[in-house]
């Protein structure tokens, strides 16, 4: 009972994994507890988290406890029999929410917050920027005024470009780019797919699919933000999760000056 006061004194409200045996995994692998807690991997054995680059830390994008609607907050202790004590059904699973900048446990009813669910499980995958790919090629490159510049996808993969899948319980989620949107510094914006990488033959031309041309010298900061659309279904419901990441370079364009020996 005290940890029922408790979870009425912080009036969050929640969700999560089974407290029988559940069903639940990963394309790859899932691992119950005793407490029927499944700890899920997107296509195999879970990988250290990469340092985010101008993507939003993936902690923030696990929905927050107040958007779980009558959960039980799953408190340090707690034994599966203070689970049930506190109106936790058999047929509730536990996920992850945010509150007060803290990650937490919050057990709900399935079918009720099925959103939220799939929100916590996009958040699991670990989704990252692409990496932009662009012409000048090397270090410390410097674009020329008037030269065109290529930009596209380099070497894109699940977590970049997708599409990347992962399943718990009965809950399924695919993500995937659907476009990716270069804020070239000076003003233009170009709206792009994976782009077309430029090889030495192609010398000076335009890109045929993604690129840009400056009139004007100076340092410009490229911005690459790719639009992630995750498509999810489960517990007879089902939703689109639109996801926003992007990462960012300097490019220096200069001007060749010719000059002329008589």
């Amino acid at each position: 009972m005290t940890g029922c006061r408790l979870l009425v004194a912080l009036a969050i409200a929640v969700s999560g994994t089974l407290i029988s045996p559940p069903p639940a995994n990963a394309d790859g692998s899932g691992d119950c507890d005793q407490f029927g807690v499944c700890q899920v991997h997107d296509r195999g054995p879970s990988r250290p988290p990469a340092p985010p680059k101008d993507g939003e830390p993936d902690e923030a994008k696990i929905p927050a406890c107040s958007s779980f609607r009558q959960g039980v907050v799953a408190l340090p202790g707690m034994t599966p029999s203070d689970l049930r004590a506190a109106g936790v059904k058999d047929n509730w699973i536990r996920t992850k929410c945010r509150h007060a900048g803290e990650v937490m446990y919050v057990w709900v009813e399935p079918k009720g917050a099925a959103e939220q669910i799939a929100r916590s499980l996009l958040a699991e995958m670990q989704l990252e920027p692409i990496t932009m790919g662009m012409t000048p090629f090397g270090f410390d490159p410097v674009a020329l005024v008037g030269l065109p510049v290529w930009m596209w996808v380099e070497q894109p993969t699940r977590t970049t470009w997708g599409p990347a899948t992962i399943r718990a319980g009965r809950i399924s989620l695919t993500a995937k780019v659907t476009s990716v949107r270069w804020d070239m510094g000076d003003g233009t914006k170009v709206d792009c797919r994976l782009g077309t990488r430029w090889v030495y033959g192609d010398g000076a031309n335009p890109s045929p699919t993604c690129g840009h041309t400056y009139f004007d010298q100076g340092t410009y900061t490229i911005r690459a933000t790719s639009h992630w659309v995750a498509r999810w279904s489960g517990y007879g419901r089902t939703g689109e999760i639109a996801m926003n990441l992007s990462t960012s370079r300097k490019l220096p364009v200069g001007e060749l000056q010719v000059i002329r020996i008589r």
